[in-house]
């Protein structure tokens, strides 16, 4: 468990293979407080939630599983994001995904534009997602 929250700490979580099931370790043991916090705080910084996008379809469970695919370019698709949902941060981390669709950031890449394009799409309002 303290090694989990290290990684966390030291910023490096994301970059494990599995890290969702290691935000639902977490959770298990101490409680959602800190694996919402890891996350609110990831979302909050300016290249965070592009990252965390990219981890999640590349180093998450579903992943190793074939339950995702990476988004391409020009595709209409959309990307559920599980643990944000259990997690309660839909919301703030859509309303943080359209700002940056939005304005465009020059470090944003084409890549990332489509995550978070899919992202959008899945939890537009009045989906039911």
């Amino acid at each position: 468990m303290q090694d989990i929250e290290e990684k966390a700490q030291a910023g490096s979580l994301l970059s494990s293979d599995l890290f969702n099931e290691y935000l639902y370790l977490w959770k298990y043991a101490r409680g959602d407080e800190g694996p919402r916090e890891y996350l609110v705080s990831v979302i909050g910084t300016e290249q965070g939630l592009s990252e965390l996008l990219r981890s999640y379809i590349t180093k998450t469970s579903l992943v190793f599983e074939g339950w995702i695919e990476k988004p391409e370019a020009g595709e209409h698709s959309e990307l559920r994001v599980q643990p944000l949902e259990d997690f309660g941060l839909v919301d703030e981390t859509r309303a943080r995904a359209e700002v940056l669709f939005h304005e465009h950031p020059e470090w944003l890449s084409d890549d990332d534009r489509s995550l978070l394009r899919a992202f959008i799409s899945y939890y537009l309002p009045g989906k039911g997602a």
